[in-house]
């Protein structure tokens, strides 16, 4: 992925350094068919048997890719269940893209915010339509009510665990929790305050009208065929600019993260939310993990598509290099307009093809400029 980390890397290195994109020539070109045919269209979930084998905690570090490639049938990822585009749900799936509603942080002084502060009572929080729902839990438009502190209330996002959810998910929960509470930057979500004192435990975070990266990229493409052009500044279609511009964000967002040592595991299209202005913020921190390297031990769904070699081998080791990598897939998701990585392969075939070296290669399409 080595042609994805200067970009990444300029940003960790460079710190707070701000970009004008206005400074981002628009390039009047066309790239015809820009969405690879059939490109939606994913498997059926496939449950992988749970193995009761022991992981070798011998395992030689110096292992060549030839011994790795010989050991593809033992490898790790295999022992858990894996998921598929079509069935990840979008966080808010189900936004009205007309909406004007945003969210104003400018009178919430996040940064001094204690514990106690950021603590809601379930009657604080006014619940509207449903954005988004998963497998152990739900995500909901909801107004709060700032009735501690006299800040009124505001449009928010609301992420509850489900009534019938296991206590692992509720820890996993608080985990995510704690891990937001860590972070504030402006490409990524910010966690407004917690309610843990009342079933269900509820994380409240800014409202980001504009939905999930994903769904904005699919939404473009569909208002115009198969091709896009840069157009005059009131057309709605994305320039080249745009896309120059959500692969900065995010990488920006992705920087810091790594800063505070926190590894977010779980980076795609659809865990990008996109604010006014086509701003662009980092969001689930579902899976994510505090810490230099984490290496993996639960069996949960897996990404498989948007995983490192590193990941999918026996050892499961997650780093802020895997990260990188999975904004290399990122990248390939901005350029295509959403389209699915390795769409002419199942997800396990994928995962085997990668652990061989296969790499995602610039879309046809694609201008060396862009």
């Amino acid at each position: 992925m080595k042609r994805y980390w200067p970009l990444f890397r300029k940003t960790m290195d460079d710190g707070q350094r701000e970009v004008d994109m206005d400074v981002i020539q628009p390039l009047n070109r066309t790239a015809n068919g820009i969405i690879p045919r059939c490109a939606d269209v994913s498997e059926p979930s496939t449950n992988i048997p749970q193995r009761n084998e022991q992981e070798d905690t011998s395992t030689n570090q110096n292992e060549t890719n030839s011994e790795r490639q010989q050991h593809s049938d033992e490898e790790g990822w295999q022992d858990v269940d894996i998921y598929e585009q079509s069935e990840v749900p979008l966080p808010y799936e189900n936004i009205n893209r007309d909406s004007q509603n945003d969210v104003t942080l400018s009178d919430l002084s996040v940064a001094t915010t204690t514990e106690r502060d950021m603590e809601f009572e379930a009657d604080q929080i006014e619940f509207h339509e449903e954005l988004g729902q998963g497998q152990f839990g739900k995500v909901h438009k909801a107004k709060a009510h700032f009735n501690h502190d006299h800040r009124g209330s505001m449009i928010v996002a609301v992420k509850t665990v489900k009534a019938h959810a296991s206590p692992e998910v509720r820890e996993d929960m608080l985990k995510e929790l704690r891990m937001m509470m860590r972070l504030i930057h402006p490409n990524v979500v910010t966690l407004l305050g917690y309610c843990t004192r009342s079933d269900p435990v509820m994380l409240v975070v800014e409202y980001v009208p504009n939905g999930d990266l994903l769904s904005f990229l699919r939404k473009d493409r569909a208002t115009r065929s198969v091709t896009y052009a840069n157009l005059h500044a009131e057309s709605r279609t994305l320039q080249n600019s745009d896309l120059i511009s959500f692969a900065w964000q995010v990488s920006k967002g992705m920087s810091y993260l790594a800063k505070m040592q926190c590894i977010h595991r779980d980076l795609a299209a659809r865990n990008i939310l996109v604010g006014e202005n086509k701003t662009c913020k980092v969001s689930d921190f579902g899976l994510a993990r505090e810490g230099p390297e984490y290496k993996k031990v639960t069996d949960s769904p897996l990404p498989l598509r948007w995983m490192a070699p590193e990941t999918l081998s026996r050892r499961r080791l997650y780093t802020t290099k895997s990260d990188v990598w999975s904004f290399g897939v990122l990248l390939y998701e901005i350029v295509t307009l959403g389209s699915l990585p390795y769409w002419t392969m199942s997800a396990q075939q994928a995962a085997e093809e990668v652990q061989r070296g296969l790499i995602l290669e610039k879309p046809i399409h694609c201008t060396d400029d862009l």
